[in-house]
């Protein structure tokens, strides 16, 4: 597959950019299409768990440097004194808490790396939320980011 934005535009004109994304995953890895979405499912469930792990008030890092800043920021959020709103707030918040989970040595999704692996659950999170979205929806959302990562992977430099 040519990893270029027009080849995704062109198959997400023909199937969906998110089925798209998984029949190239199972076509690179020959998996079965309901494995994988099983596994994408489960990374959904642990972008989740990181969240809720980080905005636990006691987590601290071996060091004592990280942890306990995420939940002070979605306090002052839901206290009204955010700046961003409620939408913005909360993705600050948990893209801090994944942050603090991985700090503290949780369990997190690297998506795509390590250090920005708050930045999707963050957004996707309180999205769902807001507007009610299925989990079936929240996996479709999670291959499209991860179809445009790939072209950013095979395309982009550094």
């Amino acid at each position: 597959m040519d990893h270029t934005l027009r080849e995704w535009v062109r198959l997400g004109e023909k199937c969906g950019l998110a089925q798209a994304a998984l029949d190239a995953q199972a076509k690179e890895t020959r998996m079965d299409r309901t494995h994988i979405r099983q596994v994408m499912l489960a990374h959904w469930h642990d972008m989740q768990s990181a969240i809720r792990t980080g905005l636990e008030p006691g987590l601290r890092s071996v060091s004592g440097l990280s942890g306990g800043q995420a939940v002070k920021l979605l306090n002052r959020m839901q206290e009204g004194k955010s700046l961003c709103g409620t939408l913005l707030g909360k993705a600050e918040a948990y893209a801090l808490a994944t942050a603090e989970c991985n700090a503290c040595m949780g369990r997190i999704v690297a998506a795509p790396t390590a250090g920005a692996s708050g930045v999707l659950p963050a957004v996707l999170l309180p999205i769902r939320k807001k507007y009610d979205f299925s989990e079936e929806e929240m996996v479709k959302a999670l291959y499209v980011s991860a179809g445009f990562g790939q072209v950013i992977a095979t395309r982009a430099s550094i």
